[in-house]
């Protein structure tokens, strides 16, 4: 009777390992598949602004990151956009864009 409880109990931590090591291994390889992403700093506000993000490039090739103005008043984002910066990154190469208010000088 001992022995049959230990294979169940090796066989139900075996599985659930299994399962585990599984899902862990799918998340990783889900995230590590990006060839080029951008992310959003949490911290944003502690440096003084409203939001950071990073973009890189962790292809074997360059890729282009074009930064737009949306502009909300026509009829569509490909005619209302006004390109600020385009950035070409090499493989490996990241870049940071931060967005402030600027308040105007006291008198």
């Amino acid at each position: 009777m001992k022995s049959r409880l230990k294979i169940i109990i090796v066989t139900s931590v075996a599985t659930t390992a299994f399962w585990c090591l599984l899902l862990v291994g799918l998340f990783w390889w889900a995230s590590d598949s990006q060839t080029a992403g951008v992310s959003f700093i949490e911290d944003a506000a502690k440096h003084g602004y409203f939001n950071m993000m990073r973009a890189w490039n962790d292809g074997k090739q360059s890729a282009t990151f074009t930064v737009a103005e949306i502009r909300t008043n026509a009829t569509g984002t490909n005619t209302s956009q006004v390109v600020l910066l385009e950035r070409q990154l090499p493989p490996s190469g990241e870049f940071w864009i931060a967005i402030k208010k600027e308040e105007p000088p006291s008198k």
